[in-house]
């Protein structure tokens, strides 16, 4: 029986294959992933692994929320960080960019794209009017 890890893993790539398989992108897509509260980017480390080797760019940035940064900054206060990431993936020639992530970091994931589906955000990631 697969483990919890490994069935959490697959659900994401099969979520991410989905994503990409139905967008109307360019060429690479890339990817940020967010890890959790008290966590660190080496946690996603096996989920950016297999993004990469189906041809994914992807950004894996310690969050103010990390054991290391022990809430440096409020998680409203983080999303300029991940426009950073977006605009890095943009630099190296993602068309699109998808946003996950586990435990907080999803839940940060989720309220960006929320607010970006709203019209709030002002943002346009996928280079797309």
């Amino acid at each position: 029986m697969a483990s919890t890890k490994t069935r959490i893993i697959s659900f994401l790539l099969v979520l991410f294959w989905i994503a990409v398989s139905v967008s109307a992108a360019a060429d690479q897509a890339g990817v940020v992933l967010l890890h959790g509260k008290d966590g660190a980017p080496s946690n996603l480390s096996d989920v950016a692994k297999a993004l990469k080797k189906e041809g994914f760019a992807v950004i894996t940035p310690e969050m103010p929320f990390s054991r290391n940064r022990a809430f440096d900054k409020s998680w409203e206060d983080c999303i300029p960080e991940i426009d950073n990431a977006v605009a890095l993936l943009k630099k190296q020639g993602a068309g699109t960019i998808f946003i996950g992530g586990h435990s907080l970091g999803a839940s940060i994931a989720l309220y960006i794209c929320d607010e970006g589906a709203r019209g709030r955000r002002g943002r346009n990631w996928t280079g797309r009017q």
